[in-house]
Parts: C-alpha cells; structure tokens; sequence
C-alpha cells in the first residue's frame, strides 16, 4: 500500500532537478564534474543524455527582444519547426504537453482540472505525474539550461515584434 511519503517522492524528485538545473544554468563556472554530477543525481540519463548531445552541437538559440529585453529560447533539431522554451517552465515539444498535462486523459478541459485541483466527477482528476519516474521537463528544457552554462548558447537580437509573433504567428496574421 502506497503511502503519503511515496505520493509525494516524485514531487520532491522534480523539485531537486528544478533546483539543480537551475543553478547549472545560472552558473558562471561552467558546467563541471561537480555539476553533472548534481544533473546525474537529479535527471533521467536518457533526458539528460539527448539534452547534452543538443546543447553540444549549439542546438539552442536565444531571441533577445529590444527594447524589452525579453528572453525566449529555440530548440532546433529533427523537428521541421523549432521548439519554444522559457527555462523550466515551459516547451513546444509534444513530449512536454504529454509529461506536463497527458496524465489522466480527458483532453485540455481535464488537464485545466488537473492544474487548478479542479474536481471534475472523475477518478482521475488530480494532478499525475508521469510514469516515468515524475521527471516533468522534456529534452529541450534541460539543453537550454546546458546551453546556458556551457556558452553554447547563441544570442540574437530581434525586435519586441519579431518576438511576438515567434510566440503568437496566428494571433498576429489575423489581426493584420
């Protein structure tokens, strides 16, 4: 029988690689045995694996807006289109929404039932993580992280506008 402590281990487990990307990411040092030690720890080896090969062949760019100086990352790589990330809290990638809001079924009305502790009738409304182990990062949050503290990362200057519409394509061409 599970208990309560066992409920909440793959919380903490995300938690502690939250923390530790994090401070991989802010890091000035670089990233060290120290630190891959600390993602080892923290980070399934075959996301912090294919993470790695990503942020080693300069996969990941940042798009600084002027003059706001608004930050978003793109991960490029197999996919025909690049992938949008903000640093752990967000990516474009399928396998984030899946990690993120794919537990539980019910499509986007059960996945905002999820998030906000919402009860919606069902069983299975409550917040799951994923079965795999409770890791919620995908591949391109933790290569941007990598990127960041390897200097793999190439920054490039864009209007506020081009910005906006790397984030909203539809919503700006329907306005115009």
């Amino acid at each position: 029988m599970a208990t309560a402590a066992d409920a909440a281990l793959p919380h903490l487990l995300d938690l502690c690689a939250r923390e530790a990307l994090a401070q991989v990411g802010a890091s000035d040092a670089g990233l060290d045995a120290e630190a891959l030690g600390l993602l080892n720890d923290t980070i399934p080896s075959d996301i912090l694996d294919k993470a790695l090969d990503i942020a080693e062949r300069g996969f990941v760019s940042c798009c600084v807006g002027a003059p706001s100086g608004r930050r978003v990352f793109r991960v490029s790589g197999t996919a025909a289109e690049p992938y949008t990330c903000f640093p752990l809290v967000y990516c474009s990638c399928p396998d984030f929404f899946q990690r993120s809001f794919g537990q539980g079924g019910g499509g986007a009305a059960a996945a905002r039932r999820r998030v906000l502790g919402e009860s919606g009738g069902g069983g299975n409304d409550e917040m799951a993580l994923p079965a795999g182990g409770g890791f919620l990062f995908c591949k391109h949050v933790v290569a941007v992280q990598l990127a960041q503290a390897m200097g793999s990362c190439a920054e490039h200057a864009v209007t506020d506008a081009v910005l906006g519409d790397m984030l909203c394509p539809d919503v700006l061409v329907s306005i115009a």
